[in-house]
């Protein structure tokens, strides 16, 4: 068995480069008694290429912020290992909290287990994200509490049976004559307080230092050693600025000569020496929010007398009187503890007692036989078909319309969102107010629902009142209901037609009559209209229209001229190995031939299926790349001969591409369109290049792109409906295939207990 481990890696100075080595000496030397060898190898994630001289085992390096190193590392761990064991904390991969390792989870074709050194409580969308993600793409999760489990599985959903608690791992050091180590550190006249890791203001040092007074008053002898550098990341932003705060605080206070700093990374016999030798070891941090702990479990392990602050790993390993506690930031509380142990000294040998024999079973050497045991559970019971098929499961969250409501006021739907608040300077326009409409339409279909009715009658409202008298649209609005121009771009005619045909087919709740009157007096201005982006919006209206009313010969027409027109554009475009209507590729692509494959419904011909099926190749080709819609970016346009922009990816162009996929699939019955229709949902739950959701569950609002660096957080109206409206359609076609009806936008369709599972492309 081959075994590979990514994670940082001495001589990098950090927890868990410490964790890993120590990890992956104690299963290596494990697997070293077994008939069958284990053969182990080291993947060093690092922030400095180069930088670091790693030791033999170090066989690749995975450079952080570089995504593609993440490819082709797991190309290489695809060739070289049989199980792959992760160290997970948001801040040591690259991406939008640490998004790059899922890129690196989705190639892998052998299994993977996750050691999660941090579970949060209260994650932002983005880490909770990453995290379900962790568990979707690896067999097992493993942490080391139990409250870490508990997190997982109420605020994650991570099912039990997918987590294994091991807990830290500490040295295999013997312990040694308490005496002789005091005088070999020079404690022999000393009481001795101790506290080791990397410094930074959440450590709390300044409590123990206020504490000092007190005890020294009492305990003249008191000696407080504070051992351990200054975090990296800390002393880059800021230097050493805290352990100069902590000296000038033990001046302030008249304790200087108690107080000593040892700036260095101790190696782990050092470590162990002073744990040992110390009177007190002290962990003063500032905030409960700490699942794990390593300092902690090294104290514990090597038998030192513990008084912690109640964060949640102390709770856990210090409970059954293994060690005392005491509230954050309290000194004066702090002070009385230490003083009552100092003056008792059978007290802290029983703390060091309980610790001692609780942490027998923290050494190295016995967690390393456990995750063995459970690697070889794992390769043993490897099963790759259920393995690929665990990866391709998801179920959609809940829809929720919170956001929807927040952007609606009684004019209609505003333009922009500031972060996740309706921007008013913005107003409104006839683009949104269009989708809006459609989105209304279609969350009413089936069912009485207040709300959408009198949505949809607002946004109607506003279409109304934009038309002029010739039948155009005027399109913007500011916030105090004075339009700010005359008449409206060609595309927002187009949008308008298309949402005044949806809801003459689909509302029955009086919204149809005006809305045919409005269509019809819009209709003259189809001729001028030039834009052929809005030649493919008014035939997605007429085609609707034709739904309701599939003989009135004059819309029968002007769909065959309109159509005539795309088809045209296309012959006149179309070169080899270039399929398309123009020589260049902007927003709302899949628009085209969506609107070709909608004509083809209701009058079908040869040309032009050929056209939207060879047009809708080129661009799958161009926008469905490693299992994930693509879609060309904004930032610059994608030219013919010219370099295409991977980012700023657009909401509104993935929810065309899954109209397109599916009314594709709808026409030609073929199940690859309805597969890639799936693909491109899974783009707004973060199945993207970037792994990051743009949809909001919590608020129901959708983030207006994705950037090479993360998620454009604002929230506006065109990126929720396009969200929602992909969404509705899918559920539609969802439920239909399951022969279900829809829970109130919940698409249970999607759960595997109801035999119902979304293909996917690999």
């Amino acid at each position: 068995m081959k075994i590979s481990f990514i994670a940082t890696y001495p001589p990098r100075t950090c927890g868990i480069a410490t964790f890993t080595q120590n990890l992956f000496r104690s299963v290596a030397k494990n697997g070293d008694q077994l008939i069958s060898k284990i053969k182990t190898n080291v993947v060093a994630i690092t922030d400095k290429p180069d930088d670091y001289l790693y030791p033999p085992e170090v066989s690749i390096s995975l450079q952080a912020d570089c995504h593609k190193s993440y490819y082709r590392v797991a190309e290489e761990l695809n060739r070289n290992a049989d199980l792959v064991v992760l160290q997970h904390e948001y801040g040591i991969y690259g991406g939008q909290d640490g998004a790059y390792i899922l890129s690196l989870l989705e190639s892998l074709q052998v299994p993977a287990v996750a050691t999660l050194h941090t579970v949060l409580k209260n994650p932002s969308s983005s880490q909770k994200h990453v995290l379900q993600q962790l568990g979707k793409l690896t067999r097992k999760l493993i942490v080391m509490s139990r409250l870490a489990k508990q997190f997982l599985e109420e605020i994650y959903q991570i099912p039990s049976d997918k987590i294994a608690i091991i807990e830290h791992g500490v040295p295999d050091f013997p312990l040694s004559e308490r005496s002789l180590l005091r005088k070999k550190l020079g404690f022999e006249k000393r009481k001795v307080l101790f506290t080791f890791g990397l410094l930074g203001r959440g450590k709390g040092i300044e409590t123990a230092i206020n504490a000092l007074p007190a005890i020294v008053k009492k305990h003249p002898e008191t000696l407080y050693i504070v051992l351990g550098k200054t975090h990296p990341g800390i002393l880059r932003e800021n230097g050493e600025e805290y352990r100069e705060h902590l000296l000038d605080l033990a001046k302030q206070k008249g304790v200087e000569e108690n107080v000593q700093f040892i700036n260095a990374f101790a190696d782990e016999a050092e470590l162990w020496d002073f744990l040992q030798a110390c009177d007190v070891y002290v962990v003063p941090y500032l905030n409960e929010a700490q699942i794990t702990s390593g300092t902690l479990s090294y104290a514990v392990g090597a038998g030192a007398a513990v008084v912690s602050t109640p964060f949640w790993h102390a709770q856990e390993l210090l409970e059954e009187d293994r060690g005392r506690l005491f509230d954050f930031r309290n000194s004066d509380q702090l002070a009385t503890i230490l003083n009552e142990l100092l003056d008792q000294p059978e007290a802290m040998l029983n703390l060091r007692s309980k610790a001692h024999n609780y942490g027998k079973h923290l050494r190295w050497h016995l967690v390393g036989k456990q995750y063995l045991n459970l690697f070889r559970q794992i390769i043993a019971a490897q099963d790759t078909a259920k393995l690929k098929q665990e990866k391709h499961l998801s179920e959609y969250p809940q829809l929720n319309l919170q956001h929807l409501k927040h952007l609606t006021d009684d004019t209609g739907i505003l333009q922009h969102a500031k972060y996740g608040i309706p921007n008013r300077f913005e107003g409104y326009c006839l683009d949104d107010n269009a989708r809006a409409l459609i989105a209304a339409i279609m969350g009413s279909r089936g069912k009485v629902s207040k709300w959408h009715q009198k949505a949809a009658t607002t946004y109607l409202s506003y279409i109304h009142h934009c038309q002029n008298e010739d039948g155009t649209f005027r399109n913007f609005m500011s916030f105090d209901r004075q339009f700010l121009d005359e008449k409206g771009s060609e595309d927002s005619f187009g949008r308008a037609l298309w949402a005044l045909g949806y809801t003459i087919a689909y509302d029955h709740h009086g919204l149809d009559g005006p809305a045919l009157e409005i269509f019809r007096n819009a209709l003259p201005q189809l001729e001028a209209v030039k834009s052929p982006r809005s030649w493919a919006f008014s035939i997605l209206g007429i085609y609707y229209f034709l739904k309701k009313h599939p003989q009135d010969e004059h819309l029968l027409n002007l769909l065959h001229q309109i159509k005539g027109r795309l088809c045209n554009l296309y012959k006149a475009n179309r070169e080899a190995g270039w399929h398309w209507f123009e020589g260049f590729l902007t927003y709302c692509n899949g628009m085209l031939p969506l609107s070709l494959f909608c004509s083809l419904e209701l009058m079908p011909d040869e040309e032009t299926e050929k056209i939207a099926l060879e047009s809708t190749a080129f661009l799958e080709g161009l926008t469905m790349i490693n299992g994930y819609c693509h879609p060309i970016g904004c930032e610059k346009f994608y030219y013919k001969n010219q370099e295409r922009s991977l980012y700023d990816q657009q909401p509104v162009d993935v929810m065309v591409n899954v109209m397109l996929f599916l009314q594709a699939h709808r026409v030609t019955g073929k199940y690859h369109f309805f597969q890639q229709a799936l693909i491109c949902m899974d783009w707004f739950h973060g199945k993207n290049s970037l792994h990051l959701p743009l949809y909001n569950a919590e608020t129901g609002g959708c983030w207006d792109g994705l950037t090479p660096s993360g998620v454009n957080q604002n929230q506006g109206a065109e990126s929720t409906l396009s969200y929602i409206i992909a969404r509705q359609a899918m559920d539609r076609v969802l439920a239909a295939k399951a022969g279900m009806h829809l829970n109130n936008g919940k698409s249970s369709a999607l759960t595997p207990q109801n035999g119902y599972v979304m293909a996917k492309v690999a």
